[in-house]
């Protein structure tokens, strides 16, 4: 009870405190509506602009700066597997390489074996006109061919001491008839 408010013995008096605080508040109220936000200047929207801008510019970036992130880890992986496979070539190239290098080094010791000893003919002919005709063949279609042998070879291969003998079993057939016509032939028809 309030002892100084007169009629305190009333019920609305005992609740009293109670019912003027709600008829304050009810009476200070526009009708439930909030109070209106006090307007911004002009500087004050600018500025908040300005950070909403920032704002998403922020966002817009940390998104690019991650899908540039997650593109170098791509690439990485990606240059990886090509380092791998470079590699994996480079090891094939090399040991081509090598095997290339030993069949020549094969082919250059073979090369000097036949200069030191040229082959020899397995039947050479019997008769001199024949052994001049066929020297003479090799030595002409090998020169046409590009070919560049010792004469001297040539001549041991076939029979002949040396160019001199060559020479003058040449000069002794080529008196015969017939014989620098066969000759002419049978290069025409081995090498055009």
């Amino acid at each position: 009870m309030l002892p100084w408010l007169p009629h305190a013995s009333f019920p609305f008096v005992r609740h009293g405190t109670i019912f003027i605080a709600v008829v304050i508040s009810v009476a200070s109220c526009d009708g439930g509506r909030p109070a209106p936000a006090p307007e911004r200047t002009e500087f004050e929207q600018l500025l908040g602009r300005l950070r909403d801008d920032n704002e998403k510019e922020i966002i817009n970036i940390r998104a690019q700066w991650m899908g540039a992130e997650a593109l170098v880890l791509k690439m990485g992986k990606d240059l990886e597997v090509y380092k791998h496979e470079v590699q994996d070539a480079q090891t094939e190239t090399n040991a081509r390489l090598d095997r290339a290098a030993s069949e020549l080094a094969e082919a250059r010791a073979e090369i000097m074996a036949l200069r030191l000893e040229p082959p020899q003919v397995a039947n050479p002919p019997q008769s001199t006109r024949d052994r001049l005709l066929r020297a003479y063949e090799e030595l002409w279609c090998g020169r046409k061919a590009g070919l560049v042998e010792p004469v001297e070879a040539l001549w041991t291969r076939w029979g002949f001491a040396s160019a001199d003998a060559w020479a003058a079993a040449w000069a002794e057939a080529s008196v015969s008839p017939g014989f620098d016509e066969e000759a002419t032939a049978r290069i025409d028809r081995l090498c055009p």
